[in-house]
């Protein structure tokens, strides 16, 4: 029997139980959780692709590519991140689907962080303070010939070394989800998922959350730390009073309910943990709001949370995020992909 018919004999009830699905679609939330059954249109879609891609060899690039740049490279071109970035893609080469591609070319992009022109994302430094050894890598399945036909591939990014500053990366759409919410003398002030940080499975002992963010790290530590509400309310009332009232999108009466709202809060009330996304002042939430599973909690990364003792080379970090994609193959693949991967191989870079 042929692994396709192997794939195609499974039944419905038990393809589902091993799928990661996005929840709530509607609402665009990016939650995640193992679902006990699926429709037949979901069993159609997957037994399709399978038909008609999963017996067809694929391929990896040969090359790599800059993200947001053109230009191909050889991975040994990358420069001290590259034995860290071949070592990973060694990792997931060895993995299901991938091992060779079935149905899929594979393409690689690398990113780095202060390393000249293998930078990314340099307005993020007032966020997320240093780098040691940061370089972002992402895996782009693209099945057939989508990617000649411009439609939208499987992707898989890591971060090594690096926290992501974007605001609410698993559920938000648009530019505001890539803004800070405000900015004080602390920095920035970042959105997080929504509905709180969730664990909601675990890799090899590796906190798996509901927004699809896999965390392998060194020390255990968590990537974000809060906002008091007091520290979230000084921030919008300092910024009010900075942009000034003329063309600020400030009203002049903008600041006198979040100053009635501090004033009101006990001391142990100010030092709550900071909510937006309900009918309080500036958006902000009381712990029994009925609005607050849809909300955001408000975070800022933790500066504390890597090593400086330990050289630039010392993985620290490697988080790894799946793109929210609701396609029944989509979350097939990944599901696979998580199942077969060398999480022990992974978690040994940690620290090397």
């Amino acid at each position: 029997m042929t692994a396709l018919q192997r794939f195609l004999r499974i039944r419905l009830e038990d393809i589902l139980v091993a799928f990661f699905v996005m929840a709530s679609a509607a609402r665009g939330i990016g939650q995640i959780y193992p679902l006990a059954g699926q429709t037949p249109a979901q069993t159609g879609r997957v037994e399709h692709m399978l038909t008609l891609y999963a017996s067809r060899t694929g391929k990896w690039e040969n090359q790599t590519k800059w993200m947001g740049r053109d230009s191909l490279y050889n991975i040994s071109q990358v420069g001290p991140r590259g034995p860290r970035a071949q070592e990973i893609l060694d990792i997931f080469k060895r993995a299901a689907f991938l091992n060779p591609p079935q149905g899929f070319e594979v393409q690689v992009e690398l990113m780095g962080v202060g390393q000249g022109p293998f930078d990314f994302h340099r307005d993020d430094v007032a966020a997320t303070g240093p780098h040691p050894g940061a370089f972002r890598m992402g895996f782009n399945l693209y099945p057939g010939s989508a990617k000649q036909a411009g439609e939208t591939g499987i992707h898989i990014t890591l971060d090594v070394n690096f926290i992501s500053p974007v605001s609410n990366p698993g559920h938000s759409t648009g530019t505001q989800a890539l803004k800070p919410v405000v900015t004080d003398t602390k920095g920035p002030i970042l959105r997080g998922p929504e509905g709180g940080w969730r664990q909601v499975g675990s890799f090899h002992g590796f906190p798996l959350y509901r927004d699809g963010l896999i965390v392998l790290s060194r020390n255990r530590q968590s990537l974000y730390v809060p906002v008091s509400r007091e520290d979230y309310l000084r921030a919008m009332i300092d910024d009010a009073a900075k942009s000034g009232t003329a063309g600020s999108g400030y009203s002049p009466q903008f600041v006198i309910p979040l100053k009635a709202a501090l004033g009101a809060m006990s001391p142990a009330e100010r030092a709550l943990p900071a909510w937006i996304g309900c009918r309080g002042p500036a958006g902000l939430c009381a712990s029994n709001d009925p609005l607050v599973e849809g909300a955001t909690p408000l975070q800022r990364v933790n500066r504390d949370f890597f090593d400086p003792k330990l050289s630039v080379d010392t993985v620290q970090l490697i988080s790894i995020r799946m793109a929210r994609n609701l396609d029944p193959y989509a979350q097939y693949i990944f599901q696979h992909i998580w199942e077969t991967l060398d999480w022990d191989a992974l978690g040994k870079m940690l620290g090397n």
